[in-house]
């Protein structure tokens, strides 16, 4: 308080040394008036809560103080389509959990208003006490700094009648405390010895190259100043820095109090029934909603027919379950294999066709596999599934020459298959009908494959049944996330998503040309 007096009194000796001018004399009247009222608004909300919880309680504070009663009433409720909205219950859950955690990682569904939330809550820490003074609070919000400016424009909005001075467009100054939004690019962000609260707001949207380092900077104020870390999004895509920490076995490995906020909390209250209904028949409900990753991410396939080799998968496999072993054994199986041995994974696909779709049978991927253990696992495929009789196939990544000699040599083919397809060649023939396993060159027969796998989906012949295994529902992921680049056409691929499993599936689905 005595700064802000001791502030009034020096504009106030400023005014006297002025010319007297009655135009410019009502102007810095009103000014100080304003000011003066800014200051008796400041005095007025410290010491209010947040929210009163108790509603009997909460109504009779209400009007016994004349709208006075809480830090959000004194500001003004949060609105949604012009409808003034309460502080919901799951709303103030969160609050509880701000108040017993520092370091929180919250997973949240479109529209419910988590950040808004979070945006008051700073507000209030600061506006509520003197506890923050000089203090900086902190929102990242992405790698376009005009996200950042609309966001401070909101808070300033926001709090209005609680600015005392005018401040740059990507910060705002209430009771000593500054509120700055940085874009993602944390270089803006070191240096700095008075964070208290660090706001990560949509952080799996964070270009790939930023999200580590973003973490990175925000945990090393830790030592420093022990802020409120505080990292909020909806769901992205599969192997994203939120999906990493959320696949983490406990909260003390991830480093967070994990929190889960999805689209069933804000049903009859921040969500009107009817909305959400005409929401799940778009293809990015399940992400945008329900916290699933991957779902309307992709270009490569729609939602529709991604669903629908769910829907023809579970079908064949409820008709032929109870198949005669002779006839399944039948049916012509082809196997692909994705090799990778260093940042990538071995992936194995293995397809029959039957009932004229083509199914998958087997779906598995190995993290740096040891190469003994893989050469074990695709002799074990090749016997069980017969895919070694002259007819069915096995079709593996043509770059890595080794491992390719060990199964030929392990099934009794010539291993100097490089003769094998110059032969082919001369006698302009596929190689396929010279071996049983048959090396593929992506960087020959990529975009190829990607065409013929496309076509395949498109006509409805790609059977997956996720209730199978975690391969075919990773499988699935693969689809959903499968995006062209805009410039080649080619498929775009991401240091967290290398596509193994698809690539697998296209090796295998070079048998049904």
């Amino acid at each position: 308080m005595l700064f802000h007096i001791s502030a009034l009194w020096r504009w106030l000796r400023s005014l006297m040394k002025r010319p007297f001018n009655r135009t410019w004399y009502q102007h810095k009247e009103e000014e100080a008036k304003q000011y003066s009222d800014t200051l008796n608004r400041l005095d007025a909300i410290k010491g209010k809560p947040f929210w009163i919880e108790d509603q009997i309680a909460h109504e009779h504070q209400y009007h016994y103080t004349g709208y006075q009663c809480c830090f959000n009433h004194i500001i003004g409720l949060p609105d949604k389509d012009g409808l003034y909205k309460p502080i919901f219950d799951y709303e103030i859950e969160i609050v509880k959990y701000l108040e017993h955690y520092k370091h929180i990682w919250l997973k949240k569904a479109r529209g419910l208003g988590v950040t808004e939330l979070l945006l008051r809550y700073m507000g209030f820490l600061s506006l509520s006490s003197d506890l923050y003074h000089r203090k900086r609070f902190v929102v990242v919000t992405g790698p376009k700094v005009r996200i950042a400016w609309d966001l401070i424009r909101r808070m300033k909005t926001l709090y209005q009648d609680y600015i005392l001075e005018e401040s740059r467009l990507e910060c705002l100054v209430l009771n000593e405390v500054t509120i700055e939004a940085f874009p993602s690019n944390t270089v803006s962000m070191r240096g700095y010895e008075d964070f208290k609260f660090i706001l990560l707001d949509e952080a799996d949207f964070f270009d790939k190259s930023e999200q580590e380092e973003v973490m990175a900077v925000a945990r090393g104020y830790i030592a420093k100043t022990n802020p409120w870390i505080i990292m909020v999004s909806t769901a992205n895509e599969p192997n994203s820095l939120f999906h990493r920490i959320e696949q983490m076995k406990s909260d003390e490995e991830a480093g967070f109090k994990r929190l889960q906020y999805l689209y069933e909390r804000g049903l009859d209250k921040i969500y009107e029934p009817h909305f959400i209904e005409e929401e799940k028949d778009q293809p990015y409900f399940k992400r945008e909603y329900e916290g699933q990753y991957a779902y309307g991410v992709g270009t490569l396939f729609n939602e529709p027919q991604v669903l629908e080799c769910e829907r023809l998968g579970r079908e064949i496999d409820s008709r032929i379950r109870n198949m005669r072993p002779s006839i399944a054994n039948a049916t012509r199986k082809s196997l692909g294999i994705d090799i990778g041995w260093g940042s990538s994974r071995t992936a194995f696909v293995l397809t029959e066709y039957v009932e004229g779709a083509i199914r998958v049978i087997y779906c598995q991927q190995f993290d740096r596999p040891d190469y003994d253990t893989m050469v074990k696992q695709v002799y074990s495929l090749i016997r069980e599934h017969s895919l070694d009789n002259g007819t069915n196939k096995v079709f593996i990544d043509g770059s890595a020459p080794s491992f390719i000699a060990s199964l030929k040599t392990i099934v009794g083919e010539d291993p100097d298959y490089l003769k094998l397809t110059a032969l082919a060649k001369e006698s302009d023939s596929d190689p396929v009908y010279f071996m049983n396993i048959v090396p593929i060159m992506f960087s020959q027969r990529n975009q190829p494959m990607l065409d013929h796998a496309k076509e395949i989906v498109d006509k409805h012949m790609l059977a997956i049944n996720p209730d199978t295994s975690q391969g075919h529902k990773d499988l699935l992921t693969d689809l959903r996330i499968a995006k062209n680049k805009p410039d080649t056409f080619k498929l775009d691929k991401s240091s967290e998503n290398k596509m193994d499993l698809f690539d697998a599936l296209r090796l295998s689905l070079e048998y049904y040309k």
